[in-house]
């Protein structure tokens, strides 16, 4: 697949789902999360002053994979089971990592997801409230929701 921006490829947000026939496999993500996501990349950058990269670990699921994963994520906290689908399966969620490089043994440590949700809020499509920050112990999930935007940890 081809790129979808300066830091990212399309391939990063393939549903992960075994099925072939998957729209999560051959859509592509919402372009605002891209256009997020890029300023995320710059700002943590100019920020941290480190070379920084973004690893999407979710992006696009399919109906039927996203509810797997909810009702997982449910199962294993102890809630009840989700009744729909989330973001993920609108096409403008992601779940990311973020490493930056340390500038004298050049290894890749990781950001702490607390730090991303601060920079993320700084950026115009999350600021104010607006889309959804999730911030987790090894993870963020950033989402384009439109209307009421979220913040929860997890």
């Amino acid at each position: 697949m081809s790129d979808a921006s300066r830091h990212f490829n399309w391939s990063e947000f393939a549903c992960k789902c075994a099925r072939l026939e998957c729209e999560g496999k051959i859509l592509h993500p919402a372009w605002l999360l891209l256009v997020g996501l890029e300023e995320l990349h710059e700002r943590l950058a100019r920020v941290l002053a480190r070379e920084i990269r973004i690893l999407v670990n979710s992006g696009n699921r399919c109906r039927a994979h996203d509810l797997a994963e909810r009702r997982q994520y449910a199962q294993e906290h102890g809630l009840p089971p989700p009744t729909g689908t989330g973001e993920h399966a609108n096409f403008w969620a992601a779940d990311v990592a973020v490493q930056a490089r340390d500038t004298v043994s050049l290894e890749w440590e990781a950001v702490p997801p607390a730090t991303v949700a601060a920079a993320s809020e700084d950026c115009p499509v999350w600021r104010d409230g607006k889309g959804g920050i999730g911030t987790y112990s090894n993870r963020n999930h950033l989402d384009v929701r439109p209307g009421t935007g979220a913040r929860w940890r997890g």
